[in-house]
């Protein structure tokens, strides 16, 4: 019997131990990652909180909701890419507002910044209906796609492909948790994390090998653009949509995942027949040294973003009624 006890007190001593060296590991692993500053959303999951250069919604501009007399307020949305990296003035948005006010002198064309890194194109919406609407915008644009094809990647801890969930939806699948609230290995989760998260990691290679409904997805999107054009419409808002530029798209592999090509691909077929939408994604098909990432874009390829967003923007804006009326209201 003492001999059991010994082998037992050995296994739990020696599974702390290397719970603490994993762990170790994994704090090295981890050093690098910055966490965003965000806060908890009962339901667009998360926002930004305010602070420097971000306004009362988190949003990275120096507008707040209250528009100014004699403006032609565009608001952009969309991921991390048109949230942009750096500061405020390198910026998709501060680029795109530049060069609109430019081209349209003597106009005051505003970009309001409203990117949230990560959202897909049902948050959008959600965010579209909950906040952006007091905003008093006159257009808005939106700048998306690698998020919600990106998504498949994100969550294939828990494959739900036929739903197009946000990323990381194992996180706030509170029904699921609480059921496994209940069971012993709960508690084991707590005392060895760093095992779990191993387990984690081999469940989320696993889900590699689902192949989702590319269709049905790309259904999925469009139709949550067509209810993002149908707001704005009752609203009295334009809006257009651009899907947006990958570094892998028709080449490699994006994160090594054909799925997301595949995926990507189907959406980008689709913008011909939709009339709000325009595909930008190879705008930097023989430029790709402006991509930091898979995505992300270094602060010249974020003029040259904005630049091909203007052209295809600047003969919408011009022929606007409201923006007639105000430029009318200006001469005189």
């Amino acid at each position: 019997m003492r001999k059991y006890a010994y082998i037992i007190i050995i296994f739990v001593v020696g599974s702390l131990i290397l719970e603490l060296l994993l762990t170790l590991a994994f704090m090295y692993k981890d050093r690098h990652l910055v966490p965003l500053n965000v806060r908890d959303h009962p339901y667009l999951y998360y926002s930004f909180k305010s602070g420097e250069n971000l306004n009362e919604d988190g949003f990275k501009t120096n507008s707040n909701i209250h528009k100014a007399q004699g403006t032609y307020r565009i608001i952009l949305t969309g991921g991390s890419v048109a949230r942009s990296a750096g500061p405020l003035e390198n910026s998709i948005a501060s680029f795109l507002e530049k060069i609109l006010n430019r081209a349209l002198t003597g106009k005051n064309i505003e970009i309001v910044n409203a990117g949230v890194s990560g959202y897909v194109v049902q948050q959008e919406f959600l965010l579209t209906q909950m906040v952006l609407q007091k905003y008093n915008a006159d257009m808005i644009i939106s700048l998306s796609g690698f998020n919600d094809v990106f998504t498949i990647h994100r969550n294939n801890f828990s494959p739900t492909f036929d739903i197009a969930p946000p990323h990381n939806w194992k996180n706030f699948k509170v029904i699921e948790m609480n059921r496994f609230k209940k069971s012993v290995l709960y508690r084991l989760a707590g005392i060895y994390k760093s095992f779990f998260r191993i387990y984690h990691y081999y469940k989320f290679n696993s889900g590699a090998d689902v192949d989702p409904d590319y269709e049905k997805l790309s259904s999925i999107y469009w139709n949550t653009t067509d209810d993002i054009a149908d707001l704005t419409s009752a609203k009295g808002i334009r809006y257009f949509h651009f899907v947006q530029p990958a570094r892998d798209l028709g080449e490699e592999k994006i994160f090594g995942d054909e799925r997301l090509n595949v995926l990507f691909e189907n959406i980008i077929s689709r913008t011909n027949s939709i009339d709000y939408a325009f595909d930008l994604s190879n705008v930097f098909e023989n430029r790709k040294k402006h991509f930091t990432d898979y995505c992300h874009l270094d602060v010249e390829g974020n003029e040259i973003l904005a630049e091909e967003m203007a052209k295809i923007l600047l003969p919408l804006i011009n022929h606007d009624p409201e923006f007639f009326e105000l430029a009318k209201a200006q001469k005189n």
